[in-house]
């Protein structure tokens, strides 16, 4: 047991996980999954990830950006962006990571032109979604690069009849990033 003022960190957890056999450590493993549902979700990603996990990752997405408009559940942009931080920390996978963020703001754009939903607290987080995108589109190979470009800029043309000058603000942010440029294959 660590003695009282020291506080745990990876190190001496990393450490202690190494004193341990194969049995303890698939007990602890065990553990974490029974858990929690986000440990699960983790797990899976990690070990199984394909297109079932992803699909899972999107219904998950799709009921925290734009959940039944009839029920009582609220909007939660933020847990949107909670779940594919997790996603992409269980896969590293920034094509999938891209695809995941695409589709929260395609969700956002679609469910603010048919509901109204609106304000600066609920476009604010589209932009910081917006801004996710970016970053992981940077990381793409340039096959994909071309893919979540073209996607990219669908949205920020549907984003152009949304309002409160939040069009304005994706086209900039689409204005920031780079057109793929692809050498064509002399025949």
């Amino acid at each position: 047991m660590p003695s009282k003022g020291t506080k745990p960190s990876w190190t001496k957890l990393n450490r202690r996980l190494r004193e341990l056999d194969a049995p303890s450590l698939l007990h602890i493993l065990r553990d974490l999954y029974n858990a929690s549902p986000d440990n699960r979700s983790f797990l899976h990603a990690r070990f199984f990830s394909g297109p079932a996990e992803l699909d899972t990752y999107r219904k998950r997405i799709q009921g925290a950006v734009a959940p039944n408009p009839l029920g009582n559940k609220r909007i939660r942009l933020g847990e949107a962006r909670r779940l594919i931080r997790h996603y992409h920390r269980a896969t590293d996978d920034p094509k999938s990571t891209t695809d995941l963020l695409a589709y929260a703001l395609e969700l956002g754009i679609e469910q603010s032109l048919d509901l109204g939903v609106e304000g600066d607290d609920y476009f604010g987080s589209l932009l910081h979604i917006a801004d996710d995108l970016i970053r992981f589109y940077e990381e793409l190979p340039p096959g994909s690069q071309e893919l979540a470009y073209d996607r990219f800029k669908a949205l920020v043309l549907r984003a152009a009849d949304v309002g409160w000058g939040f069009g304005d603000e994706m086209d900039n942010l689409f204005q920031s990033i780079q057109r793929p440029t692809f050498k064509r294959r002399s025949t």
